[in-house]
């Protein structure tokens, strides 16, 4: 399949700006999955379309510190209002890639998806 990363379900807020199309707004959101090669996102407002670059940044829990979450991403696949959303209401969901090349912001994105990974495999 197209998918070679684990995805791991997650709850997480966060915030979605466009970088192609800087006449949009910054949209909220949550992070509803995530591997070390892209996410899904639930966003409150439509932020681009599919091939857009957009940054993604979300304050996160890593055992037990707190860091920003800074990566970039392109926009994949995209879904219109899913009225069934954990945000309630209607809500786009996006498929996205990450493309991130700052190295510093990879390793606080690999640490929270793996760390999201330990916490639901001790779960079970």
């Amino acid at each position: 399949g197209i998918r070679g990363a684990t995805r791991v379900g997650v709850e997480q807020a966060v915030s979605v700006r466009n970088l192609s199309d800087t006449t949009l707004l910054p949209t909220d959101g949550l992070i509803v999955d995530i591997s070390v090669t892209g996410t899904r996102v639930e966003l409150t407002a439509p932020v681009g379309k599919i091939g857009d670059e957009v940054e993604l940044v979300s304050s996160v829990m890593i055992m037990e510190v707190q860091r920003e979450c800074r990566v970039k991403a392109i926009i994949r696949s995209q879904v219109e209002t899913l009225e069934d959303s954990k945000l309630g209401g209607l809500t786009t969901s996006y498929g996205l890639e990450f493309v991130e090349k700052e190295e510093e912001r990879r390793l606080v994105m690999y640490a929270f998806v793996y760390s999201q990974m330990a916490i639901q495999e001790n779960r079970s």
